[in-house]
């Protein structure tokens, strides 16, 4: 399907290159319906409220190598999930703080959740199931159940039964692990990995997620190449439209 051929397609911010992401740059947001691809999870938060309230009680299904978890600093004890849901894009990327006398963005693809936790978990009314490799820094005991490897792909639609409630933030490094000579490398069997994303696939379909984040965190999963490879196939199992342009149409970038 050509990227421009729906209307439901939306950039919220255009792409620009298959560049470097580190912590703090987003290089594209795009969605259709309830479904965000970002080349990483920076901005999920902000996808999220756009979905679901900020003070009701929410179900997350986090499919991550990482926790993306940050513990915040105390200056940003203010900053809660209701605050988020009144800023437009620009405002959320926008966002500063004062670090060690230098001015970072607030938001970063490693903290976000950390935001959303702050408030929600205090007050009891988030749910967390977890698959990960157990990388970083753990969210609030008091709303996590995690999920080995070996028990994802027969557990999603199991918890994701037909609510609208759930949000579902998939990132495409829980695919890949490091090797030898600091490689990258796919770790999973092609089966296995297809009946996840046909789970997925399987939920949204029933209605039972309110949002769906997607990163393709290149920078994790041994480049652009890759990960693009592996997003193209859950497209398909989703049947939707992939939305990058080839490489060769961005100067080979």
């Amino acid at each position: 399907m050509s990227m421009a051929c729906k209307p439901e397609c939306k950039w919220h911010v255009p792409f620009r290159e298959r560049g470097t992401s580190a912590s703090q740059t987003l290089n594209f947001l795009w969605q259709y319906d309830r479904v965000y691809l970002m080349d990483n999870h920076l901005a999920a938060l902000w996808c999220w409220l756009r979905h679901v309230s900020p003070d009701g009680p929410t179900s997350v299904f986090h499919i991550d190598r990482h926790y993306d978890a940050l513990p915040l600093p105390p200056d940003l004890a203010g900053m809660t999930p209701a605050r988020v849901a009144s800023m437009e894009i620009s405002d959320y990327l926008g966002e500063r703080r004062v670090d060690r006398n230098q001015s970072v963005p607030v938001f970063r693809w490693d903290n976000y959740f950390s935001v959303f936790l702050n408030h929600s978990a205090s007050e009891s009314r988030c749910r967390c199931v977890a698959a990960t490799h157990k990388k970083g820094d753990r969210p609030p005991d008091c709303c996590l159940q995690e999920l080995e490897t070996w028990d994802l792909q027969h557990n999603v639609e199991f918890f994701l039964r037909p609510s609208g409630q759930w949000i579902v933030n998939l990132d495409l490094d829980y695919f890949f692990c490091r090797a030898n000579g600091d490689r990258t490398i796919r770790f999973q069997s092609e089966e296995y990995v297809d009946e996840v994303f046909q789970a997925i696939a399987a939920s949204y379909r029933d209605k039972a997620m309110a949002v769906l984040t997607v990163s393709l965190s290149p920078e994790c999963c041994g480049g652009w190449e890759e990960s693009e490879k592996l997003c193209r196939r859950f497209f398909e199992a989703m049947a939707l439209p992939y939305p990058l342009p080839p490489v060769d149409r961005q100067g080979g970038g």
